[in-house]
C-alpha cells in the first residue's frame, strides 16, 4: 500500500464498505491494484471460472508501460514479452519499409509484445500480493441503492464438463433464491463488450457494425525470415488476393489476422492456414500448428454514459468502448481508462474531495475512446480491408525514411497513446494557462526565429514527461527518473518547480554581488508555494529541479560552484523538497533537458507544474503566480 495513504484514512476506509470491480480482465485488474495501493479495499467478480487462456490483445503501448512503471510493475513483464520498434510492410514477400517507433519520447519507444494471459498473470499475481481476493464464476445481475450502498446481485455459475473434456460455464439458474447479494461502496463494471454492468445503469452501446469480418489464429510457424532478415515483430503482407498481418508474440509463435468478407466461402481454421501460406509466398511457413483460431464481426460502438445517474456505478474498458483490433489500442485504453477512473475515486472514498470529481472521468475519457475508435477505423480500412488502398503503401513506405521527424514522431506518440490532452473546460481536474502564463509566452523572446517550430508538450491535461536528473543532495549524485520519485507518493499531485540558475544573483554579465545565490524574492514565492501545498491530503510533495547552470557559468563562478550554491540555499531552506539537477535526456529527447522539454528555458523565469497522479498536467505558472494559481486549482479539486 502506498505510503502517502494515512493511518486514520485507513482506518476510515475498513470501516467503509468495499468497492467492486466486475471483470478481472486487464482493466479490472488495473482498477483493482490503484484502487488498492491507494487504499481502498476491494473485491473482484469474475464470471467466468478460470482465467482466459487466449491471447487476446498481446501488444502494450508506451504510455501504459509508463501507467505499469509508476506502480513498479514493468520490470515483472521483461522476462514474459520484447518489444517491437517498428511495423514493417511487405508486397508479394519484399519487404519495403514501414513506421518506426525509435524516436519516441518516452522511456518505452514500441510496442512491448506480451500475451494477453502473461499480462493479466503478471497482475492478478500483484493483487495476490495486495490480498485482493476474485470471485470466480460470479455473474453481475443487477443492483439496487439501500441505505447509502450499492446492492449488487450475482449468479453463481456452475462447471459443466462436457463430452470433449473441455470445461465451460454455464448458468445454474435463473431464480432469484439463487441470488448472492452484497453491499459495495461503488460498483466499476469492467465486464467486456457485453457488458450486464452497461446495461444496469441505462447506458446506450451506440455505433456500427461493420460489413466484414477479421479471423485470427494463433498459430506455431516457420517465420525465421521475417526476424533474421528484417528484424520485424510485427509486419503486413499485400498478396493479391488480399493482405496478411501478423506479429510475433514467442520464438516460432505469431499471431496471424486477415479480414474476410461475407461473399466469401466459410473460413475454419484449415482454410486460415491454406490462406496465410498462400498469402506469404514466396516465403515458406513449413507447417503451422493452430493453437487458437477465431473469427468476428468488427463492433465500433462507445457507451451513451460512463458513470450511472445515481453516480455510484462506473463502466471502463471495452464495457465502454469497442472497435477494431487494429493498431492495437483496445486493452491500452481499456487500462488508461481504469487509472483515469481509480485514483479519482480513491480520493472520494478517503473523503478528501467530493464527488463532482467524479464526473471528470467521462469528461475525460469519452473523447479519448471517440478519438481511437476514428483512428482504429481508420487502420483497419485502408490497411486489412482494402487491397487497393493497401497498395497505396507500397508507394508511402518507403517515404517514411525521408519524412521530417517532426511527422513520424507525431505519428508513432499518437499511436503509442503519448499525445492526449484533457480539455480543461468544465474540468476541475485540469487547469487552463493563465494570463501571466500566455502573456510571458508571447513575450519578445518568445519570437526569436529558435523558437517558432518549439513544441508545448506538457500543456494542461497533456501527459506529463517522464525523465531523468541527478540527485544533488545525495554522494556523486547519480541519476532518478521522475517516475521513480512520484511512485513513493501515489495517489498524491506532486509539484515540479524548474529554478533557472541564470536568474540567480551574482551570476552573469551583469552580476552586482560576489555572492552567488537565489534572490528574496524566489525564495519567498517558493515559501508561499509550500504554504498552499503543505495542507493536502495526500501531501503534496516538490521537486526542485536546477537548469541552466552552465550558461550563467563565468571566470569568477564556474558551473559547479553556482550549482552547489543553489542546493544549499534551496535545502537549507526547504529541507522536505527534492533538489534535482537537470540532465540531457539522449537520443530519443533530442538531447534536451527537462526544463527545455517542459517549455521552461527560452521564458527567462523559474515555472512551476502541478502534476496529477497519472502523471498529466493538472496546471503550471511563472513561479511568481504558482501559489496563487495552484492554490485556485486544489481548493476546485478537494472541494468537497
Amino acid at each position: 500500500m502506498s505510503s502517502t495513504v494515512h493511518a486514520a484514512e485507513r482506518s476510515q476506509a475498513s470501516q467503509r464498505q468495499p468497492v467492486a470491480v466486475i471483470g478481472a480482465g486487464a482493466a479490472g485488474l488495473t482498477c483493482a491494484i490503484i484502487l488498492t495501493e491507494l487504499g481502498v479495499p476491494v473485491e473482484i467478480y469474475e464470471r467466468n471460472l478460470v482465467p482466459a487462456v487466449n491471447w487476446r490483445a498481446p501488444g502494450i503501448h508506451a504510455r501504459t508501460m509508463e501507467l505499469l512503471a509508476r506502480y513498479k510493475l514493468v520490470e515483472r513483464f521483461y522476462a514474459e514479452g520484447s518489444f517491437a520498434t517498428s511495423i514493417n510492410f511487405l508486397f508479394n514477400g519484399v519487404h519495403v519499409g514501414g513506421p518506426s517507433f525509435d524516436q519516441m519520447r518516452t522511456e518505452f519507444p514500441g510496442v512491448f509484445i506480451c500475451a494477453q494471459p502473461e499480462t493479466e498473470r503478471i497482475l492478478r499475481e500483484r493483487l495476490e500480493e495486495l490480498g485482493v481476493p476474485i470471485h470466480w464464476g460470479m455473474e453481475f445481475v443487477d443492483y439496487t441503492l439501500e441505505e447509502g450502498d450499492v446492492v449488487a446481485r450475482f449468479r453463481p455459475i456452475a462447471e459443466d464438463t462436457q463430452a470433449s473434456g473441455h470445461t465451460s460455464s454455464s448458468n445454474r439458474g435463473s431464480d432469484d433464491e439463487e441470488l448472492v447479494a452484497h453491499r459495495f461502496a461503488y460498483v466499476v463494471g469492467c465486464d467486456g463488450g457485453h457488458s450486464r454492468v452497461r446495461k444496469a445503469i441505462g447506458a446506450v452501446f451506440n455505433g456500427r457494425t461493420l460489413d466484414s469480418h477479421i479471423a485470427i489464429c494463433d498459430m506455431q510457424m516457420k517465420a525465421d525470415w521475417l526476424s533474421q532478415t528484417w528484424q520485424v515483430e510485427q509486419a503486413f503482407n499485400r498478396h493479391a488476393d488480399g493482405v496478411i498481418g501478423s506479429i510475433r508474440i514467442r520464438p516460432d509463435e505469431y499471431r496471424v489476422f486477415i479480414s474476410w468478407d461475407d461473399d466469401l466461402p466459410e473460413i475454419t481454421a484449415e482454410i486460415f492456414v491454406e490462406t496465410a501460406r498462400h498469402r506469404m509466398l514466396p516465403h515458406d511457413i513449413g507447417n503451422p500448428k493452430v493453437l487458437s483460431f477465431s473469427k468476428f464481426t468488427i463492433n465500433e460502438r462507445r457507451a451513451s454514459r460512463y458513470v450511472s445517474k445515481d453516480d455510484r456505478v462506473f463502466i471502463c474498458g471495452d464495457a465502454a468502448h469497442v472497435h477494431s483490433p487494429a493498431g492495437g489500442q483496445g486493452m491500452n485504453l481499456s487500462m488508461q481508462d481504469a487509472e483515469n477512473l481509480a485514483w479519482k475515486l480513491a480520493m472520494v472514498y478517503h473523503g478528501q474531495t467530493g464527488a463532482d470529481i467524479l464526473k471528470t472521468y467521462p469528461a475525460e475519457r469519452i473523447p479519448v475512446a471517440d478519438e481511437v475508435l476514428k483512428l482504429s477505423g481508420s487502420l483497419y480500412s485502408n490497411v486489412l480491408t482494402s487491397p487497393r488502398k493497401a497498395s497505396v503503401l507500397r508507394v508511402v513506405m518507403p517515404i517514411f525514411d525521408y519524412l521530417p521527424i517532426s511527422i513520424t514522431r507525431s505519428m508513432s506518440e499518437r499511436m503509442g497513446q503519448l499525445r492526449v490532452v484533457y480539455s480543461s473546460e468544465n474540468n476541475a481536474a485540469v487547469s487552463s494557462d493563465s494570463p501571466s502564463w500566455t502573456a510571458a509566452a508571447n513575450s519578445d523572446s518568445a519570437w526569436w526565429p529558435s523558437n517558432w517550430f518549439a513544441e508545448d508538450l506538457c500543456v494542461p491535461g497533456a501527459r506529463a514527461l517522464d525523465g531523468v536528473a541527478l540527485d544533488a543532495l545525495a554522494a556523486e549524485r547519480p541519476q532518478i527518473r521522475l517516475r521513480n520519485w512520484q511512485s513513493t507518493h501515489l495517489g498524491a499531485h506532486v509539484a515540479v518547480v524548474f529554478i533557472d540558475c541564470r536568474m540567480m544573483l551574482g551570476v552573469g554579465p551583469q552580476a552586482h554581488t560576489e555572492t552567488v545565490r537565489l534572490d528574496d524574492k524566489t525564495i519567498a514565492d517558493l515559501q508561499n508555494l509550500a504554504v498552499v501545498l503543505s495542507p493536502y491530503r495526500p501531501t503534496i510533495p516538490a521537486a526542485l529541479i536546477l537548469y541552466g547552470h552552465e550558461e550563467a557559468a563565468t571566470a569568477e563562478h564556474s558551473a559547479s560552484a553556482i550549482l552547489d550554491a543553489a542546493v544549499a540555499q534551496l535545502h537549507r531552506k526547504f529541507p522536505a523538497a527534492r533538489v534535482l539537477i537537470d540532465a540531457d535526456q539522449g537520443d530519443h529527447y533530442d538531447h534536451l533537458g527537462l526544463a527545455a522539454l517542459y517549455a521552461c528555458t527560452r521564458r527567462h523565469e523559474h515555472i512551476a507544474y502541478l502534476i496529477r497522479p497519472d502523471a498529466y498536467v493538472a496546471g503550471r505558472s511563472p513561479l511568481s503566480f504558482a501559489a496563487e494559481l495552484f492554490n485556485h486549482h486544489l481548493e476546485k479539486l478537494f472541494a468537497r
